[in-house]
């Protein structure tokens, strides 16, 4: 067993008197006298009970604490405890604090270190390297207003440590440690070698701006200790003493040039998040292992793989209902390994860069994803357009293929909004080019149709000297180097070989906006989809070599996450050593697809002067402020179905709310039942697209389009669309929410019941906002389904009829021509009556339906913009109006009125859970008809004819 280093703990609550005399005798005024000075920061020796809460018999070490002269010694130990002063820090006269532990006696300590059993104590063991914190001079740390810095100091312990030392994976040493508290609810650490430039994760590659930071906050959520030897940090939530991170007792860091480990213990067992995997929503800490690798990839979903994108954020939930969640800002290989114990260790290993870590307190789980998104960025507001119903197939092969899948869509009545053509309509399969003349005309078809087009691009660009990409790209050095710098990088993907653009080249955009308008002023596309962006390759590496010799060491890395798919960091991508004009692809893999998605929305606002959609299959942390996300190549199976439940949930934590799978499935055939189950829940993904693959380059898919299956299949298809597109301007108005405060479109059931434990492992139903509960069927033969709800009120959305049972599980039939959709009371939706696509039904009239909870009580509101302006709310371009029902009265108020071009009539009104007939309706003071169904207890008017954009009154008696 080895030994647990204990160090003095800095309470400065508890030294309220030496502290207060300290600054009297420096001539430190505080604002509010007879106040303890707080500390946000302090050395700790850790006692910790098993509810992750602070022992309250563990005792505190005695401290000596003195002042000391800006000319005292450099050789001095020294550390510094951060105070709550509200004079500048530059005025503190104090320039350093000895500390000196002396025993529980008083007596002064030997040195002797005590020994702790412990089932993690051989990780602190003192005979390998590991970080300690050294002294501090004014050189070296400095508290100032914005942020904490320290000093950390590698130390080898043994022998055979001092020669570890010497070789390629030796610690790093010193390195320098910045803390910064925020927000009340925001702590954010950086620790980075202090003299030699790292690879860090910019804004320029982000596309935006991280959140300024100059001032600390001064209350906090949060407490902030640190244990000195081994160098460790423990965030503790003030309010319960719920320990947060502890990386003081589970392990070393360890900060090489081709390695960073550290670990946390984790109290809560209810994690999610940690994408891109096929996962359920659940991650259990304390019953399964698990191991989870970062690194971009063309993989379809399957579990165990590392997937298309990167997102290493996670959400807690911890015993009361309150939740946390943690965010490494890192953009190199990385796994997350998680193993169960007592407490459970989450252990963090990349191959570069710094550690950036954010750890966000919430304490709701909606404030959590809503505090990471200040972060990232806050989602796009999509045009309104993309939220209908897409279709899209590899395998249209000709034109005239695809005009009659055209054709047959619309006969089948469908809502029918975008048609999208993938590689078989490019010439030769070449990105930015199109094979058939007689495309140009569908496209206009598509568009004086009220429908649009979206084509897809790949990033390879074919070495093809008659190609516009190809000679434009060369000419500027837009492609990515070999790891010489000599020539491009040669690949090979759909076209044959080709070279990749270099989306952090400082001329990128011209490069691609030239290449969008070369194909636009031809096909004037609505939206572009971003394939295989990762990026994909169908070598390894490159055509001629990837210095597989190991002569560039970031070809054969140091660390290789252990359960890689592919087992090395260049397969079915390009090599690590590849060189970019930011740096190397090693450092740039995992952002390609995002900086690919910055770039092309750039591009297309100029383009366009309008929203445009924009898809991509690759994604990072802040993807979604540029666009949305589909989750690649599944499967037509029921398993893929249900799975996709969890990919949706998991990129709504992610800040990328317009997210869906591929309706039907990507591989293989679907079958009828499959078709009809998959639409009835691809209807409520923030984006549906019914997408298939080739007819015979990956295997048997015959067409799923739903015009290609029978009447009766169209019928219930059309049904279930049409319901989606009546809900379009409350999926509208949750995309604003997100857009303008990160809240999440689809959402857990925790996030609304986070109380309620039952809600901690669900992931078959889900939420649209904080309304709409979505309990699909999603096994093959089942007729009914096995729905929970939480202890409150829940009507049916189709008859308005109440629930009486709640807060358990209720069997609920659910025939094939059905679905499941229940209100919750106390919302107001927004409706609008539907039409073939959005162009037609945005002209509609609305609709009301008011679902009152067991006061009488609803609460909802609409955003309403032209559906495509660029920048709305900044602008003020666009409408907000609320609705309230209170006392028998519904009322409108109108926040915002910046959007006056067409109409917004009302014409349907409905109120679930009136439960005492009304004798009369009055709407605006004037008599109204009205229905009273008496075994729903559904009050509706129907006729309607009143403007939304002016004071609305209906009260009933």
């Amino acid at each position: 067993m080895g030994t647990n280093h204990s160090s003095p703990t800095i309470n400065t609550e508890t030294n309220t008197d030496l502290a207060h005399d300290l600054l009297n005798n420096n001539s430190v005024k505080r604002q509010t006298s007879g106040q303890p000075v707080e500390s946000h920061l302090r050395s700790t020796g850790r006692a910790e009970s098993r509810t992750g809460r602070r022992s309250k018999s563990a005792e505190r070490p005695r401290l000596n604490i003195t002042a000391t002269s800006s000319r005292s010694s450099p050789s001095t130990p020294t550390l510094l405890t951060r105070r709550r002063v509200h004079s500048p820090p530059a005025t503190l006269a104090v320039d350093s604090i000895i500390l000196d532990r002396k025993s529980n006696n008083s007596s002064k300590s030997s040195g002797k270190r005590r020994t702790k059993k412990s089932p993690q104590s051989i990780l602190l063991a003192d005979d390998g390297p590991y970080y300690r914190l050294t002294r501090c001079s004014d050189d070296e740390v400095s508290f100032h207003r914005e942020k904490t810095e320290l000093l950390l100091e590698a130390v080898n312990t043994s022998p055979a440590a001092a020669i570890a030392s010497q070789s390629r994976g030796s610690l790093i040493s010193p390195l320098k440690l910045d803390l910064m508290c925020e927000t009340e609810s925001r702590l954010h650490f950086k620790i980075y070698d202090p003299h030699n430039k790292r690879f860090e994760v910019q804004e320029s590659m982000l596309g935006h701006s991280l959140p300024e930071f100059t001032k600390k906050a001064h209350h906090t959520q949060y407490s902030v200790e640190y244990s000195r030897r081994p160098f460790g940090l423990t965030v503790t939530r003030k309010s319960t003493g719920f320990v947060i991170f502890n990386s003081c007792e589970v392990g070393k860091l360890q900060f090489n040039d081709e390695k960073i480990q550290f670990s946390t213990s984790v109290l809560s067992r209810y994690l999610y998040g940690l994408g891109e995997h096929q996962k359920t929503f659940l991650i259990d800490t304390h019953n399964h292992s698990h191991n989870f690798v970062f690194w971009s990839r063309d993989q379809p979903p399957k579990k165990e793989h590392n997937l298309y994108g990167c997102h290493p954020f996670f959400l807690a939930l911890e015993t009361d209902g309150n939740a946390y969640g943690v965010f490494l800002l890192n953009s190199s290989a990385m796994e997350v390994d998680i193993k169960p114990g007592d407490p459970p260790i989450l252990t963090y290993t990349v191959s570069g860069g710094i550690l950036d870590l954010y750890i966000f307190t919430g304490p709701s789980p909606i404030e959590v994803v809503q505090q990471y998104q200040e972060v990232i960025g806050f989602s796009h507001l999509p045009p309104y357009w993309a939220l209908g119903f897409h279709l899209s197939r590899w395998g249209y092969d000709s034109v005239t293929e695809l005009n009659k899948t055209i054709d047959a869509n619309r006969r089948a009545a469908i809502c029918y909004e975008s048609q999208w053509t993938d590689i078989d309509m490019m010439k030769d399969r070449q990105s930015w080019t199109f094979s058939h003349s007689d495309l140009v005309s569908t496209v206009h078809n598509l568009q004086l149709n009220g429908q649009r087009y979206v084509n897809i691009i790949n990033p390879g660009v074919a070495l093809d000297k008659s190609l516009f990409a190809y000679r434009e790209g060369l000419a500027a050095g837009i492609f990515i180097k070999n790891h010489s710098g000599t020539r491009p990088l040669v690949g090979k993907v759909w076209p044959g070989e080709v070279v990749y653009p270099d989306f952090s080249h400082p001329h990128i955009y011209d490069y691609w906006y030239s290449c969008a308008y070369n194909l636009y002023k031809d096909i004037p596309f609505d939206g572009l989809w971003l394939d295989m962006n990762e990026p994909a390759n169908f070598v390894s590496g490159c055509i001629e070599d990837c210095s597989l010799t190991g002569s560039h060491p970031k070809d054969q890395p140091l660390f290789v996450p252990k359960r890689l798919t592919g087992k090395s960091l260049f397969n079915q991508t390009i090599c690590p050593s590849a060189r970019q004009h930011l740096g190397l692809h090693f450092d740039l893999h995992n952002l390609y697809g995002h900086m690919q998605l910055v770039v092309t929305n750039k591009v297309c606002r100029a383009l366009k002067g309008k929203r445009t959609l924009l898809i991509s299959r690759s994604t990072f942390p802040g993807s979604g402020h540029y666009g949305g996300h589909w989750t690649g190549d599944n499967c037509s199976t029921f398993t893929d179905l249900a799975n996709s439940i969890s990919a949706v949930l998991d990129f709504n934590l992610f800040g990328i709310p317009l997210v869906g799978a591929d309706v039907g499935g990507f591989f293989n055939t679907c079958s009828e039942e499959l078709l009809i189950r998959w639409m009835q829940l691809g209807a409520f993904y923030p984006f549906m697209r019914n997408h298939n693959s080739h007819p015979t380059e990956a295997g048997v898919s015959e067409p799923q389009d739903p015009g290609s299956y029978s009447k009766d299949t169209q019928a219930i298809l059309a049904d279930i669309v049409a319901v989606r597109y009546s809900l379009l301007p409350y999926l509208y108005t949750l995309m604003y929410d997100s857009h303008t405060k990160g809240a999440p479109v689809v959402r857990p059931l925790f996030m609304l019941y986070p109380k309620d434990k039952k809600t901690y492992v669900i992931d078959e139903q889900f939420m649209w906002g904080s309304t709409l509960l979505l309990s699909p069927c999603l096994h093959e033969g089942e007729t009914s389904v096995s729905a929970y709800f939480p202890y409150d009120i829940w009507y049916d959305f189709f008859t308005g009829e109440r629930l009486t049972r709640v807060g358990t599980t209720i069997q609920l039939p659910t025939p094939l021509h059905s679905t499941n959709i229940h209100v919750r009371g106390g919302s107001i939706l927004v409706t609008q009556t539907p039409a073939r696509n959005t162009k037609n039904s945005r002209n509609n009239p609305f609709g009301l339906l008011a679902a009152l909870d067991s006061n009488h009580i609803a609460r909802g509101k609409l955003y309403w913009d032209d559906g495509e302006v660029l920048d709305p709310v900044q602008t003020k371009q666009y409408n907000l109006i609320r609705f309230s029902v209170e006392e028998g009265c519904l009322t409108t108020t109108i926040d915002m009125l910046g959007y006056t071009k067409y109409s917004m009539k009302l014409k349907l009104v409905q109120i679930f859970g009136l439960y005492v007939p009304p004798e009369r309706v009055l709407v605006n003071n004037r008599p109204a008809s009205f229905t009273f169904t008496e075994d729903h207890r559904v009050l509706q008017l129907d006729k309607l004819d009143v403007s939304l954009m002016e004071p609305l009154s209906i009260s009933w008696s």
